[in-house]
Protein backbone atom coordinates (compact mmCIF):
# COMPACT_ATOMS: atom_id res chain seq x y z
CA UNK A 1 0.00 0.00 0.00
CA UNK A 2 2.74 2.25 0.26
CA UNK A 3 5.23 1.64 2.62
CA UNK A 4 5.69 -1.98 2.31
CA UNK A 5 8.43 -1.64 5.17
CA UNK A 6 7.75 2.25 6.38
CA UNK A 7 9.76 5.05 4.84
CA UNK A 8 10.99 4.87 1.42
CA UNK A 9 8.12 2.42 -0.22
CA UNK A 10 6.70 4.40 -3.39
CA UNK A 11 3.68 6.15 -3.47
CA UNK A 12 2.44 6.33 -6.47
CA UNK A 13 0.91 3.76 -8.30
CA UNK A 14 1.73 2.33 -11.22
CA UNK A 15 -1.37 1.19 -13.62
CA UNK A 16 -1.23 -2.53 -14.15
CA UNK A 17 -2.50 -2.02 -17.86
CA UNK A 18 -2.38 1.87 -18.58
CA UNK A 19 -3.50 0.97 -22.24
CA UNK A 20 -7.09 -0.21 -21.01
CA UNK A 21 -8.18 2.97 -20.69
CA UNK A 22 -7.93 3.72 -24.24
CA UNK A 23 -9.74 -0.08 -25.11
CA UNK A 24 -13.44 1.14 -24.00
CA UNK A 25 -15.29 4.90 -23.97
CA UNK A 26 -15.53 5.72 -20.35
CA UNK A 27 -18.40 6.10 -18.88
CA UNK A 28 -19.58 9.30 -17.32
CA UNK A 29 -18.56 8.98 -13.75
CA UNK A 30 -20.42 10.86 -10.74
CA UNK A 31 -18.51 13.29 -9.55
CA UNK A 32 -15.77 12.41 -6.75
CA UNK A 33 -12.38 13.74 -5.37
CA UNK A 34 -10.42 10.68 -4.37
CA UNK A 35 -10.60 6.97 -3.94
CA UNK A 36 -10.27 4.74 -0.64
CA UNK A 37 -8.50 1.68 -1.67
CA UNK A 38 -9.91 -1.15 1.00
CA UNK A 39 -7.63 -4.45 1.55
CA UNK A 40 -8.90 -7.24 4.06
CA UNK A 41 -6.53 -9.37 5.72
CA UNK A 42 -8.33 -13.38 4.93
CA UNK A 43 -6.97 -14.93 8.18
CA UNK A 44 -9.69 -12.46 10.67
CA UNK A 45 -12.16 -12.84 7.94
CA UNK A 46 -12.10 -16.82 7.93
CA UNK A 47 -11.96 -16.53 11.89
CA UNK A 48 -14.88 -19.21 12.61
CA UNK A 49 -15.50 -19.86 9.45
CA UNK A 50 -12.64 -22.36 8.98
CA UNK A 51 -14.84 -25.37 8.01
CA UNK A 52 -17.77 -22.73 5.99
CA UNK A 53 -16.10 -21.21 3.00
CA UNK A 54 -13.65 -23.48 0.52
CA UNK A 55 -10.78 -20.71 0.77
CA UNK A 56 -10.74 -21.05 4.27
CA UNK A 57 -10.22 -24.16 4.18
CA UNK A 58 -7.45 -23.99 1.76
CA UNK A 59 -5.81 -20.56 1.86
CA UNK A 60 -3.27 -19.81 -0.69
CA UNK A 61 0.26 -18.99 0.46
CA UNK A 62 -0.06 -15.47 -0.52
CA UNK A 63 -2.90 -14.69 1.59
CA UNK A 64 -1.44 -16.21 5.02
CA UNK A 65 1.11 -12.99 4.46
CA UNK A 66 -0.49 -10.71 3.24
CA UNK A 67 -3.49 -8.27 2.35
CA UNK A 68 -6.21 -8.95 -0.54
CA UNK A 69 -8.20 -6.85 -2.60
CA UNK A 70 -11.97 -5.83 -1.07
CA UNK A 71 -12.52 -3.03 -3.38
CA UNK A 72 -11.39 0.49 -5.23
CA UNK A 73 -14.02 2.87 -3.94
CA UNK A 74 -14.93 6.44 -5.78
CA UNK A 75 -15.40 9.09 -2.28
CA UNK A 76 -16.29 12.45 -1.63
CA UNK A 77 -13.78 14.57 0.11
CA UNK A 78 -17.27 15.13 2.58
CA UNK A 79 -20.50 13.42 2.11
CA UNK A 80 -22.08 9.81 1.32
CA UNK A 81 -19.78 7.96 -1.34
CA UNK A 82 -21.04 7.87 -4.78
CA UNK A 83 -22.42 4.20 -5.47
CA UNK A 84 -24.79 2.32 -8.10
CA UNK A 85 -23.84 4.51 -11.11
CA UNK A 86 -24.74 4.06 -14.80
CA UNK A 87 -21.64 1.93 -16.64
CA UNK A 88 -20.91 -1.32 -18.91
CA UNK A 89 -22.36 -4.24 -17.48
CA UNK A 90 -19.85 -6.50 -15.92
CA UNK A 91 -18.15 -9.01 -18.20
CA UNK A 92 -16.04 -11.49 -16.23
CA UNK A 93 -14.88 -12.74 -19.50
CA UNK A 94 -13.24 -9.53 -20.05
CA UNK A 95 -12.12 -8.08 -16.61
CA UNK A 96 -10.19 -11.88 -16.79
CA UNK A 97 -8.67 -11.76 -19.99
CA UNK A 98 -7.59 -8.09 -18.93
CA UNK A 99 -6.46 -9.03 -15.47
CA UNK A 100 -5.91 -12.89 -15.87
CA UNK A 101 -7.87 -15.00 -13.84
CA UNK A 102 -5.02 -16.48 -11.24
CA UNK A 103 -4.01 -12.79 -10.87
CA UNK A 104 -7.50 -12.13 -9.57
CA UNK A 105 -7.61 -14.87 -7.26
CA UNK A 106 -4.43 -14.32 -5.72
CA UNK A 107 -4.80 -10.32 -5.17
CA UNK A 108 -8.88 -9.97 -5.61
CA UNK A 109 -10.01 -13.61 -4.39
CA UNK A 110 -13.45 -14.35 -2.84
CA UNK A 111 -12.68 -17.34 0.09
CA UNK A 112 -16.33 -17.88 0.26
CA UNK A 113 -16.20 -20.04 -3.05
CA UNK A 114 -14.15 -22.71 -4.38
CA UNK A 115 -12.10 -21.70 -8.07
CA UNK A 116 -13.84 -23.64 -9.69
CA UNK A 117 -17.19 -22.70 -8.99
CA UNK A 118 -19.21 -20.24 -11.26
CA UNK A 119 -20.27 -18.09 -8.39
CA UNK A 120 -16.50 -16.99 -7.22
CA UNK A 121 -16.76 -13.47 -10.03
CA UNK A 122 -19.77 -12.43 -7.73
CA UNK A 123 -17.55 -10.72 -5.41
CA UNK A 124 -15.72 -8.89 -8.37
CA UNK A 125 -19.61 -7.93 -10.30
CA UNK A 126 -20.77 -6.43 -7.07
CA UNK A 127 -17.34 -4.14 -6.49
CA UNK A 128 -18.19 -2.82 -10.32
CA UNK A 129 -21.51 -2.23 -9.58
CA UNK A 130 -21.30 -0.51 -6.75
CA UNK A 131 -18.75 1.19 -7.15
CA UNK A 132 -16.61 1.28 -10.29
CA UNK A 133 -19.47 2.30 -12.30
CA UNK A 134 -19.00 5.25 -10.51
CA UNK A 135 -15.27 5.38 -11.19
CA UNK A 136 -15.73 6.86 -14.54
CA UNK A 137 -12.77 4.35 -15.80
CA UNK A 138 -13.85 1.30 -18.44
CA UNK A 139 -14.97 -1.96 -16.85
CA UNK A 140 -11.06 -3.54 -17.88
CA UNK A 141 -9.20 -0.23 -16.30
CA UNK A 142 -10.97 -0.16 -13.28
CA UNK A 143 -9.90 -3.68 -12.49
CA UNK A 144 -6.43 -3.82 -13.74
CA UNK A 145 -5.64 -0.16 -11.97
CA UNK A 146 -7.15 -1.87 -8.47
CA UNK A 147 -5.11 -4.67 -8.83
CA UNK A 148 -1.85 -2.90 -9.91
CA UNK A 149 -1.94 -1.17 -6.82
CA UNK A 150 -1.70 -4.52 -4.94
CA UNK A 151 0.44 -5.89 -7.06
CA UNK A 152 2.99 -3.26 -8.36
CA UNK A 153 4.68 -2.09 -5.05
CA UNK A 154 2.35 0.96 -3.92
CA UNK A 155 -0.18 -1.00 -2.14
CA UNK A 156 1.96 -4.21 -0.48
CA UNK A 157 1.50 -5.81 3.16
CA UNK A 158 4.03 -3.70 5.27
CA UNK A 159 6.88 -6.40 6.54
CA UNK A 160 6.22 -6.22 10.22
CA UNK A 161 2.46 -8.09 9.13
CA UNK A 162 4.31 -10.05 7.05
CA UNK A 163 6.64 -10.91 10.28
CA UNK A 164 4.42 -11.18 12.75
CA UNK A 165 1.03 -13.50 11.73
CA UNK A 166 0.21 -15.31 14.36
CA UNK A 167 1.63 -12.89 16.84
CA UNK A 168 0.72 -9.43 18.42
CA UNK A 169 2.50 -6.26 17.14
CA UNK A 170 2.09 -2.53 18.86
CA UNK A 171 -0.51 -0.50 17.18
CA UNK A 172 2.41 2.48 17.17
CA UNK A 173 3.73 0.14 14.75
CA UNK A 174 1.56 -0.89 12.84
CA UNK A 175 0.16 2.78 12.32
CA UNK A 176 3.86 3.65 11.48
CA UNK A 177 4.26 0.90 8.64
CA UNK A 178 0.82 1.75 7.01
CA UNK A 179 1.61 5.54 6.97
CA UNK A 180 2.78 7.02 3.60
CA UNK A 181 5.61 9.87 3.03
CA UNK A 182 4.92 12.12 0.22
CA UNK A 183 5.56 15.76 -1.32
CA UNK A 184 3.18 18.10 -0.19
CA UNK A 185 2.91 21.85 -0.38
CA UNK A 186 0.06 24.24 0.26
CA UNK A 187 0.09 27.06 -2.54
CA UNK A 188 2.89 29.17 -2.70
CA UNK A 189 4.62 27.04 -0.11
CA UNK A 190 7.83 25.40 -0.29
CA UNK A 191 7.69 21.34 -0.88
CA UNK A 192 8.26 19.44 1.93
CA UNK A 193 6.90 16.25 3.31
CA UNK A 194 3.34 14.92 4.44
CA UNK A 195 2.46 11.71 6.35
CA UNK A 196 -0.56 10.40 5.04
CA UNK A 197 -2.11 8.06 7.74
CA UNK A 198 -4.21 4.85 7.14
CA UNK A 199 -7.38 4.01 8.60
CA UNK A 200 -6.94 0.46 10.28
CA UNK A 201 -10.12 -1.93 11.28
CA UNK A 202 -9.98 -3.79 13.87
CA UNK A 203 -12.46 -6.79 15.28
CA UNK A 204 -12.30 -8.66 18.40
CA UNK A 205 -12.45 -8.02 21.95
CA UNK A 206 -12.55 -3.74 21.87
CA UNK A 207 -10.90 -3.67 18.84
CA UNK A 208 -7.78 -5.97 18.61
CA UNK A 209 -7.59 -7.91 16.00
CA UNK A 210 -6.14 -6.78 12.63
CA UNK A 211 -8.92 -7.18 9.79
CA UNK A 212 -8.39 -4.68 7.28
CA UNK A 213 -6.92 -1.37 6.08
CA UNK A 214 -8.38 1.36 4.30
CA UNK A 215 -5.85 3.93 2.31
CA UNK A 216 -6.97 7.07 0.33
CA UNK A 217 -5.38 7.92 -3.26
CA UNK A 218 -5.32 11.05 -5.91
CA UNK A 219 -6.57 10.47 -9.24
CA UNK A 220 -4.97 11.80 -12.54
CA UNK A 221 -7.73 13.38 -15.58
CA UNK A 222 -8.50 9.78 -16.98
CA UNK A 223 -9.89 9.09 -13.32
CA UNK A 224 -6.82 6.70 -12.95
CA UNK A 225 -5.73 6.34 -8.86
CA UNK A 226 -2.11 7.08 -9.41
CA UNK A 227 -0.69 8.31 -5.88
CA UNK A 228 -1.29 7.75 -1.96
CA UNK A 229 -3.11 11.15 0.26
CA UNK A 230 -4.47 12.14 2.70
CA UNK A 231 -7.73 10.05 3.68
CA UNK A 232 -10.75 12.99 4.67
CA UNK A 233 -11.64 13.21 8.13
CA UNK A 234 -14.96 11.20 7.59
CA UNK A 235 -12.78 7.91 6.30
CA UNK A 236 -10.46 8.29 9.07
CA UNK A 237 -13.31 8.02 11.87
CA UNK A 238 -13.52 4.54 10.39
CA UNK A 239 -10.29 3.51 12.03
CA UNK A 240 -11.09 1.21 15.09
CA UNK A 241 -7.96 -0.73 16.03
CA UNK A 242 -7.84 0.76 20.08
CA UNK A 243 -5.97 -1.71 21.69
CA UNK A 244 -1.74 -0.74 22.88
CA UNK A 245 -1.02 -4.58 21.42
CA UNK A 246 -2.67 -5.55 18.08
CA UNK A 247 -3.38 -9.39 17.11
CA UNK A 248 -2.17 -10.56 13.29
CA UNK A 249 -4.39 -13.46 12.73
CA UNK A 250 -2.53 -16.92 11.17
CA UNK A 251 -4.80 -18.97 9.11
CA UNK A 252 -5.04 -22.62 11.07
CA UNK A 253 -2.07 -24.98 10.53
CA UNK A 254 -4.20 -27.51 9.38
CA UNK A 255 -4.76 -25.71 6.13
CA UNK A 256 -1.46 -25.84 4.65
Amino acid sequence: MFHANGDDSPTHAPVFDAQLTQLVPAPAPAPFELYVLAQSWQPAFCLHRETEFPGCRAPREFWRTHFTLHGLWPEHEAGSPPGFCDGEPFDADAVEQAVGLDVLREFWPDVKYSDASPQYPQFWAHEWTRHGTCSGLPLRAYFSSAVGLARNGTAQTPQIVQESVGKQVALTELRAAFAARAPSAAHGAPLSEELFAAVLQCTGHGGDTLSQVFTCWSKDAQNVPVARRACPPHVLKEDSCTRPMIRVLAFPDSGR
